[in-house]
């Protein structure tokens, strides 16, 4: 099925695809500026420019394939350049469109706010209506959700700043409640330069750490301050966790 009609319109890239029980949801951005991405423009002149987004939720039918139109859940615009640490001059920094995740009829994603501050958004995919909003100090990173907490990583300079990160994860109730900082037994630093990426399964957050700082990986669960070590990493192998359910990763 071609479903450009959904969602079709110059320049558009598809950012990230998500899928829960029986919904897909699909976040897309595209230069909010006619003609940003033609021809005669430097990488960097082109990725500099602020992207529209949109984030689109539909339903899948019986056959594992969407079985109405894309619904528009939210849009906005994203100006924040976000570059990786240590891959300065080999990408160019581009505004950072919303992380999004899925879980028990809900979607959450983060937007930018005023100066470096962002929102964590938790909006129901059924009707696109607001369930809460979370004030986060950073540029929020990524997220994770679940049927009871949502999760995030934020940083001022995680991605932009060298050898001293000042990430940090964050999680919260999905509906009351402030946010606390999850300890995951490490400091940031130039072993652990990057936000660490997240699972949740119930309340208990799992983090994936240092699958992009050239060092050995460790995947960690952590459920209030409780930190177990499910994987302690190895030399020279990278570790990332890619389910956690029921207890089990």
């Amino acid at each position: 099925r071609d479903w450009s009609s959904d969602v079709c319109s110059s320049d558009l890239q598809i950012d990230e695809v998500r899928t829960w029980g029986w919904w897909i949801v699909v976040a897309v951005s595209s230069p909010a500026k006619p003609g940003a991405s033609e021809g005669g423009l430097t990488c960097r002149q082109q990725e500099s420019q602020p992207r529209a987004w949109r984030i689109l939720a539909a339903r899948l039918g019986a056959d594992g394939l969407p079985s109405d139109s894309f619904r528009k859940i939210d849009a906005g615009v994203a100006t924040r350049a976000f570059e990786a640490s240590g891959a300065q001059g080999l990408a160019c920094p581009y505004p950072a469109t919303p992380p999004v995740a899925l879980a028990a009829g809900l979607v959450t994603y983060a937007v930018e706010a005023a100066g470096a501050a962002s929102n964590v958004v938790i909006r129901s995919l059924h009707d696109g209506s607001l369930v809460r909003t979370i004030a986060s100090p950073s540029q929020v990173y990524q997220v994770a959700l679940s049927d009871t907490a949502v999760a995030w990583s934020e940083t001022a300079n995680g991605l932009t700043a060298g050898q001293a990160p000042d990430w940090r994860v964050m999680s919260a109730s999905g509906t009351t409640g402030s946010p606390r900082q999850v300890p995951l037994g490490i400091v940031p630093g130039p072993a652990h330069i990057f936000p660490p990426s997240l699972l949740l399964d119930g309340n208990a957050v799992v983090a994936s750490l240092d699958q992009f700082s050239g060092v050995s990986g460790t995947v960690v669960r952590v459920v209030g301050d409780t930190v177990e070590t499910v994987d302690p990493g190895h030399a020279n192998r990278q570790c990332e966790a890619v389910g956690a359910a029921n207890g089990l990763v």
